[in-house]
């Protein structure tokens, strides 16, 4: 009998690999809190000889000893090959897969992770003719980032949703995942348990196939879709995959999920790629094209950034000026420069409106199988009347080409940051697939991804790229991540959404955060939610903005609205690398979605975790009464932010915002110098500390916003 077992973070993981079942427990509890098997299931052939096999392992030629093992392993009769694993701190990886096909190497339809072949009588009890197999994964609870929106909920019972597919990967609406979930995706990840703990199942490597989770019943596995009896397999009888599959575990699925990043050994972006900045897209989606009032807006809310959306284009994806529908539009940019804004421009990733007007033709498209391009767009809906398009194969050399010459236009404009969007909107391997093998399935979207990052940093090494996946694997491709299109995800009309989906949107967020990659907060398109969402952005990055310009006739936005993020746009942290401390906030758990109240960031800094920011909220005390908030108190929503690398009782000047607060009392650790109330108009006043406690100050905003549009306080020691 061929067992392996290991225990790390208060869990005992253990592995009968004769029948392939895994079981993780907390240590001292016998429940398991996950079990199902790890052993790959290929689904496999073409033409009538279609297979569905799980390797099996050869005792005998294998090898285990407590940091790991090297499986012989067996595919029924057509494949040989190893597996090898790892013991981590985290949990356990899967390194290495190789097999070696003993004949012709056969198509793979897919390969599942969490799957087990079914006998005839089980077989006749699934409702399933197709497949004959089932996932094998059990648990109680499960956890997709933002799986479903409007409102947003990110952890499921086992049969909450029945029968589905989450994409984890690029393939959004192609594999049954609504378009609003582009944020925070690609995941590569999915997470399960109960209140006893959580694993977390990713990738090690971004697969050459499209990867899902699939929930059946109360059941779940992993795909990685490949269809290569449409396209073909590889030629090479040696087929490998590096790091198919990682687990970490941990007590809370939001630190299982940081366990699972921290996997991967990152450098934290420079803090110039956390940029500040308003979005023309608010106002563009209701075609309304004043861009002097985007110009006129980033002014006003003190951003560093004009970020001009979708369509300032002649057509989707030329980088060519529509002059007919921006008439000034050279003029705008030089008013925008003029005014000290750096500038940004949306991109499409892989979408072209008209393959012959940019020399594309069938052999640079994704086709399927009759030869016919594809066509996408947000939805994939064929009774959808809105625009569709053509999507580029990358493993063309004249998409290549096309790629680096709009890219070159577009950089030409002054571009320091490029929004390269619609990775998430191609056809996933059912309907088409690269021609290029090694760009298939998730790679797919990360070559158009790459390529474009390419030939923009090789004319601007700082240029910014951002996208909208959390995950460490994107890294290369996006440097700043942005928590866009709120409405999607919250319910524009409903303030209430806009107000939990951003909160639940930063707790994600705050992944990235751990692996340093630049955060753009964002907003939604509902002014009467901003407040909330700036006391999360004062937490997670630099503010953006994407809802209707203040200009507008009808804007509900106000005077205090302008100040609060002007407010944001000056004093917001610059560093990319941090974690939080939730304080009185939740990350989430089983039937409990993610809820933020009072929170911190903290930064590392010389070895030491800093409070650097925090959001306080309701006039309640955060519990535990730690890291220097003991002695503050507070009513309404404050936001507090270092202006230097000190925590915030020892910083030389602390930023006080009021985002619906009226006073706030608090000690610092050095006598206080001076403080300022500040105000749009450029004026300050000097306030002076309690003067029997000199390291103590009440700041009393309501005073304070008679005397003209208050931004907030500067705190000096």
């Amino acid at each position: 009998m061929l067992h392996w077992s290991s225990s790390s973070a208060g869990y005992v993981f253990s592995w009968d690999l004769d029948s392939d079942r895994a079981t993780l427990h907390r240590q001292g509890d016998e429940q398991a809190l996950w079990h199902g098997g790890l052993l790959p299931t290929l689904w496999y052939g073409d033409g009538s000889a279609v297979r569905c096999d799980k390797l099996s392992v050869d005792p005998a030629e294998s090898r285990l000893d407590e940091s790991g093992g090297r499986l012989a392993v067996r595919l029924a009769d057509m494949a040989r090959g190893t597996l090898a694993f790892d013991a981590v701190d985290s949990g356990l990886h899967l390194t290495r897969l190789a097999l070696h096909w003993e004949d012709r190497p056969l198509p793979l339809r897919a390969m599942y992770f969490g799957a087990s072949p079914l006998t005839r009588e089980q077989h006749d009890f699934v409702p399933s003719l197709e497949r004959p197999f089932w996932p094998n994964w059990r648990f109680d609870s499960y956890c997709i980032p933002s799986g479903k929106p409007a409102p947003m909920q990110s952890f499921f019972r086992r049969w909450d949703m029945g029968h589905a597919n989450f994409a984890l990967g690029s393939f959004g609406p192609a594999m049954s995942t609504p378009y609003a979930a582009a944020y925070p995706r690609p995941l590569f990840s999915a997470a399960m348990g109960n209140d006893t703990g959580w694993v977390v199942m990713g990738c090690g490597e971004v697969p050459d196939g499209a990867m899902t989770f699939q929930v059946r019943s109360s059941s779940a596995c992993i795909e990685y879709l490949y269809r290569e009896d449409l396209w073909g397999p590889p030629t090479d009888r040696e087929r490998v995959w590096d790091h198919p599959l990682r687990l970490a575990w941990a007590p809370v699925a939001w630190d299982a999920f940081a366990k699972y990043f921290a996997t991967f050994d990152l450098t934290p972006v420079p803090p110039h790629h956390q940029r500040s900045y308003w979005n023309t897209w608010g106002s563009f989606r209701h075609r309304d094209f004043d861009l002097k009032a985007g110009v006129a807006a980033a002014r006003k809310m003190e951003v560093d950034l004009l970020c001009i959306d979708e369509p300032w284009e002649v057509y989707s994806s030329c980088a060519i000026p529509n002059r007919e529908r921006f008439p000034d539009f050279d003029d705008d940019l030089d008013a925008a420069r003029s005014a000290g804004l750096h500038l940004g421009f949306w991109q499409a990733s892989g979408w072209v409106p008209e393959p012959a007007e940019i020399g594309l033709n069938h052999e640079d498209l994704l086709c399927g199988v009759d030869g016919r391009p594809r066509l996408a767009n947000w939805g994939l809906d064929p009774y959808e009347s809105g625009p569709r398009y053509y999507c580029v194969d990358p493993s063309s050399p004249k998409v290549q080409a096309f790629l680096r010459e709009r890219t070159e236009r577009v950089m030409a404009l002054g571009a320091d940051l490029l929004k390269v969007d619609f990775a998430y909107g191609l056809p996933g391997p059912d309907v088409a697939s690269p021609r290029d093998p090694g760009l298939r399935g998730e790679r797919l979207g990360l070559a158009l991804l790459g390529a474009i990052a390419e030939y923009a940093r090789a004319i601007n090494p700082d240029v910014t790229i951002q996208n909208f996946s959390i995950h460490p694997l994107m890294r290369p491709v996006a440097d700043i991540i942005s928590l866009d299109d709120l409405g999607d995800a919250g319910g524009e009309h409903v303030a209430d959404h806009e107000v939990s989906g951003h909160a639940q949107w930063s707790v994600w967020a705050a992944l990235a955060g751990t692996v340093g990659t630049a955060i753009n907060a964002s907003s939604g398109y509902n002014w009467e939610a901003d407040a909330e969402v700036l006391l999360n952005t004062a937490v997670i990055g630099a503010p953006g903005g994407i809802a209707s310009t203040p200009e507008e006739d009808d804007s509900p936005a106000t005077s205090r609205s302008i100040g609060r993020r002007r407010a944001l746009a000056r004093w917001h942290r610059r560093a990319t690398s941090w974690h939080p401390l939730w304080l009185n906030s939740h990350p989430g758990s089983e039937g409990r979605e993610p809820t933020l109240n009072c929170w911190g960031r903290l930064e590392p800094i010389d070895g030491v975790d800093q409070l650097t920011a925090v959001a306080l909220r309701d006039g309640q005390h955060p519990q535990p009464k730690s890291h220097d908030l003991a002695a503050t108190q507070w009513r309404g929503a404050w936001a507090l932010i270092s202006q230097d690398d000190r925590c915030l009782t020892r910083a030389q000047t602390l930023a006080c915002i009021p985002l619906g607060g009226t006073t706030i009392t608090l000690r610092v650790d050095r006598p206080i110098q001076k403080c300022e109330a500040c105000y749009g108009s450029g004026h300050t006043v000097q306030l002076g500390p309690d003067p029997d406690h000199p390291s103590r100050i009440t700041l009393d905003a309501a005073a304070h916003h008679s005397d003209g549009e208050l931004l907030g306080f500067l705190v000096h020691s």
